[in-house]
């Protein structure tokens, strides 16, 4: 704990990043051993991420299922439901890598869902739903998939998110390209580009998403035209 403590003292007086996201493995190990569940639940899910980001999916698995077993320990509440539902969505991506859309995958993902019911949290209820299209695009299930891609749309319109909105005009994108209506999937993939700046938005759209919409979008586009 002391080492822990000493750690974020030493770097927020560096003036680093609030979220400490390049040090989040070793704050996550400290205040684990230390048995000090809220710091070390919200560090491993920062380490996890951390890790889907460099494509060390393993370490990410590790400490996304380390900071799962420490929350199962916690009384049920709203904070507790919150916290589960950004463990289960991180990893949900950090299994998109070994095992694309296996058993692993879709357990996380019923997970979230019910989260997101259980929250009315509409911006990750609208991730999720996308990731359900996704899932039936890969099994070639085109009109399930479009399906939950709309879903997912209509809701990210809600809220109003341009890189959710981004990301989904992508997803319907593909899903229209395979279904062979390339006029249409050219109009969603058309919004992606326009909207995509690499400096900008790289690195929240693979937090959020595990790979980058940008350049799918780009190479989607190709192959339309």
């Amino acid at each position: 704990e002391q080492v822990g403590s000493a750690l974020e003292a030493l770097y927020s007086h560096q003036g680093e990043s609030p979220t400490f996201i390049d040090i989040a493995p070793q704050l996550a190990w400290h205040f684990h051993e230390a048995q000090i569940a809220d710091k070390a639940i919200l560090y491993l899910r920062q380490a996890g991420e951390r890790a889907v980001q460099l494509s060390a999916y393993q370490e990410a698995i590790t400490h996304l299922t380390k900071g799962l077993a420490m929350l199962n320990a916690l009384p049920d509440s709203t904070q507790r439901a919150q916290r589960e539902l950004a463990l289960q969505l991180a990893l949900c991506n950090a299994w998109i890598g070994p095992k694309p859309y296996g058993s692993e995958v879709i357990n996380a993902l019923t997970r979230a869902l019910h989260l997101c019911q259980q929250l009315g949290d509409t911006p990750q209820l609208s991730l999720v739903l996308g990731e359900f299209s996704v899932y039936h695009y890969v099994r070639a299930e085109h009109r399930r998939a479009l399906e939950f891609g709309q879903q997912a749309y209509d809701l990210a319109q809600q809220v109003k998110d341009p890189m959710l909105l981004a990301i989904l005009h992508w997803y319907l994108g593909f899903i229209w390209f395979a279904l062979g209506e390339y006029k249409t999937a050219r109009i969603h993939f058309k919004y992606v580009i326009d909207f995509y700046n690499p400096e900008q938005h790289h690195r929240p759209i693979v937090f959020l998403r595990g790979s980058d919409a940008g350049i799918g979008a780009l190479a989607y586009d190709a192959c339309c035209l």
